[in-house]
């Protein structure tokens, strides 16, 4: 039986570093972080289905060499060390700011992979990316409420999400950079 797919093994690897830093920001905070902490691992869990699910539908396009998955994520490895840190507003708000990311590169990357998917004789995956879009929205809400448990902590330098979550450029790094550029005048 094959490991898990690439929407799985990203949420496996969010839990562990999730599972791994939530002792420092228990530490840090006096146990007041175990909340945002555990909300937070309890919906990567939650997520693992769903995960699974589009995993199990991008397979015949992995096989066929279009990266309907792998296009979409972003690698846990090189975030900050969990700790203490200046954090401004601006940084509040990280895991839907994540979201929002990753939302729009979804939608950057769609119209690639369709072409792609296509050429090969693929069906067209734009519903199941679409549906994937869709569930970006649905996330919002919870994102915010983390975001929400998590501020009185950032707002004491505890760098809970902000140090957590990748950014999210809007294409992969291999990719190049199709969109149209402004002419020169």
């Amino acid at each position: 039986m094959p490991g898990p797919g690439v929407f799985e093994g990203h949420l496996r690897e969010a839990i562990a570093l999730n599972r791994a830093r939530a002792p420092v920001y228990a530490r840090l905070s006096q146990g007041r972080s175990r909340v945002v902490s555990e909300a937070l691992i309890l919906a990567e869990r939650a997520t693992l289905p769903l995960a699974r699910w589009y995993d199990t539908r991008a397979r015949p396009y992995h096989d066929a060499g279009v990266p309907l998955m792998p296009s979409m994520f972003v690698s846990m490895e090189g975030l900050p060390e969990p700790g203490m840190t200046s954090i401004h507003e601006a940084r509040m708000n990280a895991m839907r700011r994540h979201l929002e990311e990753s939302r729009e590169r979804v939608r950057a990357v769609t119209p690639r992979l369709r072409h792609l998917a296509t050429s090969k004789g693929l069906p067209d995956p734009e519903q199941l990316l679409r549906k994937l879009v869709w569930w970006h929205d649905r996330a919002l809400p919870l994102a915010d409420r983390l975001d929400a448990l998590a501020r009185p902590l950032q707002r004491e330098g505890i760098s809970i999400l902000v140090h957590d979550l990748p950014p999210i450029p809007l294409l992969p790094a291999d990719w190049p950079d199709e969109r149209p550029r402004p002419v020169a005048r």
